[in-house]
């Protein structure tokens, strides 16, 4: 038990520093987007439609910047929180299971088996984005 402690806790410190990454691209898009209303509304009349051609315009340069690898690799972020959120639910599922097995100790086996499964799966799961990316850069690089 105390091993599938240390696993968990090295695995969530790798999720915080995998996700500290993006948090630096986000202060940038905040400074931007700042910089960009500030100069938008002190040049301009502070109408409707100059907020509107303003935002336009700052979508539009969103737009074009990123490419669909960017998108494709949102998503994948977007599916592993999704599974993630599964597998939190099959954990509290198996839990309660144990805690209404009555002292059946088949069914508290069955439930300490598939919490193990579900962390063990959310382990791979979550370090095989990481690796892949790991060596799409590597190969890359060379």
């Amino acid at each position: 038990m105390k091993i599938l402690l240390k696993i968990f806790l090295i695995f969530s410190l790798g999720i915080s520093v995998f996700n500290f990454s993006y948090a630096n691209s986000l202060q940038d898009l905040i400074s931007w987007w700042d910089d960009k209303i500030n100069v938008g509304c002190a040049t301009e009349d502070c109408n409707l439609k100059a907020w509107t051609d303003l935002v336009r315009d700052s979508i539009n340069d969103i737009e074009k910047d990123r490419s669909a690898r960017d998108y494709i690799q949102d998503v994948v972020i977007y599916l592993l929180y999704f599974v993630s959120l599964i597998a939190l639910l099959f954990i509290i599922y198996s839990w309660f299971n144990i805690l209404t097995a009555a002292w059946d100790e088949e069914k508290v086996k069955k439930s300490k088996t598939t919490i193990l499964q579900v962390i063990i799966w959310i382990i791979v799961i979550w370090l095989a984005y990481p690796i892949v990316k790991w060596i799409i850069e590597v190969l890359n690089a060379s």
